[in-house]
Order: structure tokens, then C-alpha cells, then sequence
């Protein structure tokens, strides 16, 4: 026979249940009142064949600070399910305020809707054997705070993990929830549906090495103190996608606010839409090891901020095979790097892409860095306003195994203290740089390319704004094989260098060296100098106003003695100084 017990409207009593081997079902309900114990306020001990159960809807307590747990509840090898529910009045231990452990073989559910306290350990701990299946924590309202830690769950059986929270969650020198799956479990999610989650180190801390999906989403405040607001991870080769998503609200971390490693073979995605902040490290930090696929980001608003001189807004590096690939729309801000892209993966040939939607990315060193050291190609897209006051606007680079390089400015600005843009291909493509707004560098050149012995084309276009620098507009070397094209329809202007500073550098190249000018005006030292070394023609189009302020409007030369393309200027419109 099972075991039924009804506390209803108790004033005080000591509470403990245990079913033996032959019992069923093990029922606890408390309809109102309280119940309170030296050690426990509730303890049950199921060995026997069913299913424990456990409502209480008053005040329970278990005074002892070093062993007092509100409720205890042990589940045996030979028992099923495990159900604790809370709708309404107060949990409370004096180290555990609800503390589960299920070695059956079903699942373990609990929920809250009161306040539940452990003083001097955690609010909640909950463990699932090897035998159990899924592990529930459903926070509907209320408050769960712990010394150490506010939620604790591992999940050692084979089915999923779920918690859930809507109140507040505190964790007073340790974590706020602590979640993990151990090797046969499932999936793994965190869910705050609304609320406060508080921890001395993080805030939420979710780490699965088992055979499913890691998600964690969050819609109110997160805290970490001296870590991360946000730490996910998957550890295991049979683990598979890895995704944190932020509809509202914020996260927050001493070290970083959001930090996910992903060792497994899925993709990780992260969406922020709220204020994400770091003091001394990365606002977003993702890694993912050999055998994971993909890195997405997505900023759909809100803010991204690292106050840290050694951080970065935004670190993505993907030492996996998927692409790397992140979309902005709000604000990043970072007392070093903004963004930080790296593929690290000879193996990856699914490259970088870098998608500035609108909004603002502003650092003291670089703003928006893509190093690819991977396969594919690199891709940048600003449309808003992109800042640095120390360093690079935009720097692109791609390693050996890599293809294009592609920065496209479609409106907006962009603002270095070295260069505004600059690009470094050693790889096998091509580079391609298109501007449509303002370009800046207040110490340097407004737009930097190089292309090494092993690239194709460099394109530099112009298609309205400006590109100023306090040394040169714009300065491109190929020493590749392909043709370098330069065209512009706007203020192209350098300080103390020249306008537009061009040089076909490889001898074996034949491929023309190219510069048009549609509209706008050329200024610098050199207005326009090209130096072909190749064999191919140099051809140079002018329509507007060309000036130098101190030496030539346009010099042009082929230094190369077996060039046959010769030299070509077509002046169509405007004034050439020099």
C-alpha cells in the first residue's frame, strides 16, 4: 500500500515519511499552516515501487544551519517519479531549502510559487541518477535564494533538462542557478520568463556533456559577480547545438556577460535584444572547438559594452568548421576591440561575414576586426557609425587558405586613428572595398589595401561621401595577379600624403592598373599617384577637380622595362592641379 498524508492548518509539527520495499505511491500535502524540525521540516524516504508526491501551500522550515533542509526527499533504485510543488507560503532550511534526490527510474519535477531559502547552502538542489529520466525546476513565482547557490540541478539520467524561473533567483557567493547534464542526459534549457537572477560568480551557469542541445533564454535581469552573467557550454562530442537567446531585460558579468564554448559538433547562436555589459573582460565571448559547426551572433537592438582595456564588445572564435557570421542593430562599445571575428580552421570554408545593420560600434582600439585564418571568405557590411579612437575603423585579413576579403560601406561612417578601412590579403581571392558614406582616419589613411603574391584582383569604389586621412585618402598596393581598380565619385583627400597613392608592385603581373574618377574631387600632396610594375596598361580618368597642395595633380609611371600597356590619362571634365 502506498502512503497518504493531509497536514492541513498545522501550527507546528516535526514531518518524516518513508515507504519500505513493499509500499506504492508516497503522498505528502499540506493545505496551510506550518511545519518546522530541528533538522528538516519534511523528509521522505521512498523505497518502495511508486511515485513520491509533495505539496505544501504554508510555511516549512528546517532550523538547522549545518544539515537543515525545509524539505528532503529520497527516492530509491526501485521507485518512480518525484514531485515536489509549492503554491504558495514558504520553504526554508537552515543550509537546503529544498533538496531532491532521485535514484528511481522516472523524473523529478519541482515547482515554486512562494519563497524558498537555504541559508547557509542552496536554495534548491536537485539529482537525478542514472536511472531517472527528465529533471523539471519550474520558478512560476516568488523568490529562491541560497548562501551558495540559489538553484542546483544535475541531471545524470537520460532524459531532459528543464528550468524555469519568472521571480527572483540569488545565489549570495556562489552561482545563481548552477544547471548540468552529465553523459546520458538530454537536452539541456534555462528559461527566465521574466524576474532577477543574482550570483557572486555567475548568474547562470549551464554546462552539458550529454547527448542533446544546450538553450538558455533569458527576458528580465541576469548578474554574475566576479564571472559571467551567462556561462553555457557543451563539453561532449555527442553534444549538439549550443544557443543563448535574450529577448529583454539584461546580463551582466564581471568578467563577461555572455560566455559560451561550444566543443560538441552543433552550431552555437547567440541573439541579444537588451544591454549586455562586462567590466573587465567581453561583453560576448563564443568559442567552438574542432568538431563544432557554425558561430552566429545576432544583435537585434539594445547594447553590447566592455569597460575592460584588455576585452572586446564582441570575441567570436571559431576554431570549428561552419561559418562565422555577425549582425549588429544596436549599440557596441568597448575600451578596446568592438569586434573580434577569427576562424582559426584550415578546414573551414565557410569564411566570415560581419553585417553592421544600423546602430553604433565604437572602441578605443580596433572597431571591427576579421581575421580568417581559415577557408572562404571574408565579408563586412557597415551601415551605421563605426568608430575607433586609437586604432582601425574596419581591418579585414585573410591567412593563406582563404579567399576574398569584401567591405562594404552602404551608408553611415567610418573613423580610425591609423586607417579608416583597412584590408590584408594573403590568401587566393580577391579584395573588394565599396564606400558609400564618410571615411576617416585622423592620423593615417582613410582606406588601406594590400593584396600579397597569392591574391587576384584589388577593387577600391567610391560611390559617394568622402575618404580623408591626415596622411592619405586612399593607399592600395598589389603585389598579386590580378588587376587593380580604383574608382571614385566623391572627396577623396589626404593631408600630408596623397590623394590616391596606387602601386601594381608584382613585375610578372599583366593585368591592368586602373583609376576613374566620376565625380567629386581628388586632394593631396600627390593627388593621384599610380606606379605600375607590371606589364599591363595604367590607365587614368579624370572629371572633376584633381589637386595637389604641394606637388603633382597626377604622376603616373610604368617602371616595369617590358611593359607594352603603356600610360593613358583621359582628362573628361574639371581642373588638374598641380
Amino acid at each position: 500500500a502506498g502512503a497518504v498524508f493531509a497536514l492541513l492548518r498545522c501550527r507546528r509539527v516535526v514531518f518524516r515519511s518513508l515507504n519500505n520495499a513493499t509500499a506504492t505511491d508516497l503522498t505528502v500535502t499540506q493545505s496551510a499552516g506550518a511545519i518546522s524540525g530541528t533538522a528538516f521540516g519534511i523528509r521522505t524516504l521512498n523505497f518502495g515501487k511508486g511515485a513520491t508526491s509533495i505539496t505544501t501551500a504554508g510555511a516549512v522550515t528546517g532550523i538547522n544551519s549545518s544539515l537543515g533542509a525545509g524539505i528532503i526527499a529520497y527516492n530509491a533504485t526501485t521507485t518512480t517519479d518525484l514531485t515536489v510543488t509549492q503554491s504558495a507560503g514558504s520553504v526554508s532550511g537552515g543550509s537546503i531549502g529544498i533538496n531532491i534526490q532521485n535514484y528511481g527510474t522516472g523524473a523529478t519535477s519541482i515547482g515554486t510559487a512562494g519563497t524558498v531559502t537555504g541559508t547557509g547552502s542552496t536554495g534548491i538542489s536537485v539529482t537525478n541518477g542514472t536511472t531517472t529520466t527528465d529533471l523539471t525546476v519550474t520558478q512560476n513565482a516568488g523568490s529562491i535564494s541560497g548562501g551558495v547557490t540559489g538553484i542546483n540541478a544535475t541531471n545524470s539520467g537520460t532524459g531532459t533538462t528543464s528550468i524555469t524561473t519568472a521571480g527572483s533567483v540569488i545565489g549570495t557567493s556562489n552561482y545563481g542557478i548552477s544547471v548540468g547534464n552529465n553523459a546520458t542526459a538530454k537536452d539541456l534549457t534555462v528559461s527566465q520568463t521574466a524576474g532577477s537572477i543574482t550570483g557572486a560568480i555567475s548568474g547562470i551557469t549551464a554546462f552539458n556533456n550529454g547527448t542533446g542541445s544546450t538553450t538558455v533564454t533569458t527576458a528580465g535581469t541576469v548578474t554574475g559577480g566576479s564571472s559571467s552573467g551567462v556561462n553555457a557550454s557543451n563539453n561532449s562530442a555527442t553534444t549538439s547545438d549550443l544557443t543563448v537567446t535574450q529577448v529583454a531585460g539584461s546580463i551582466s558579468g564581471g568578467s563577461t556577460g555572455i560566455n559560451v564554448y561550444n566543443g560538441d559538433t552543433g552550431v552555437t547562436t547567440i541573439t541579444t535584444g537588451g544591454t549586455v555589459t562586462s567590466t573587465a573582460s567581453y561583453g560576448v565571448s563564443a568559442v567552438n572547438g574542432t568538431n563544432a559547426g557554425g558561430i552566429i551572433v545576432n544583435q537585434t537592438g539594445g547594447s553590447v559594452t566592455s569597460d575592460a582595456s584588455t576585452g572586446s564588445g564582441i570575441s567570436i572564435i571559431n576554431n570549428g568548421t561552419g561559418a562565422t557570421a555577425i549582425t549588429t542593430a544596436g549599440a557596441v562599445t568597448s575600451a578596446n576591440i568592438g569586434i573580434i571575428a577569427k576562424n582559426n580552421s584550415a578546414a573551414n570554408t565557410d569564411g566570415i561575414t560581419l553585417n553592421q545593420a544600423g546602430g553604433t560600434i565604437t572602441s578605443r582600439q580596433v572597431a571591427i576586426e576579421a581575421d580568417n585564418y581559415g577557408g572562404g571568405a571574408t565579408s563586412i557590411t557597415v551601415a551605421g557609425t563605426v568608430t575607433s579612437s586609437n586604432n582601425y575603423g574596419v581591418n579585414a585579413s585573410n591567412g593563406t587558405s582563404a579567399t576574398d576579403i569584401s567591405v562594404t560601406q552602404t551608408g553611415g561612417s567610418i573613423a580610425g586613428s591609423i586607417y579608416g578601412i583597412a584590408t590584408d590579403n594573403t590568401g587566393t581571392g580577391a579584395t573588394t572595398v565599396t564606400t558609400a558614406g564618410l571615411v576617416t582616419s585622423t592620423n593615417g589613411n582613410g582606406i588601406y589595401a594590400v593584396n600579397h603574391s597569392t591574391a587576384t584582383d584589388l577593387s577600391i569604389t567610391q560611390m559617394a561621401g568622402s575618404i580623408t586621412g591626415a596622411t592619405g585618402g586612399i593607399l592600395a598596393y598589389d603585389y598579386g595577379t590580378g588587376a587593380t581598380t580604383i574608382s571614385t565619385a566623391g572627396t577623396v583627400s589626404g593631408t600630408s600624403g596623397d590623394g590616391i597613392h596606387a602601386t601594381l608592385a608584382n613585375a610578372a603581373n599583366a593585368n591592368a592598373l586602373t583609376i576613374t574618377q566620376t565625380a567629386g574631387n581628388i586632394t593631396g600632396n600627390d593627388a593621384i599617384y599610380a606606379e605600375n610594375n607590371g606589364t599591363g596598361a595604367l590607365t587614368i580618368t579624370t572629371a572633376s577637380a584633381v589637386t595637389s597642395t604641394n606637388n603633382d595633380g597626377i604622376r603616373a609611371a610604368n617602371t616595369n622595362t617590358a611593359n607594352t600597356g603603356g600610360v593613358t590619362i583621359n582628362q573628361t571634365g574639371g581642373n588638374i592641379t598641380g
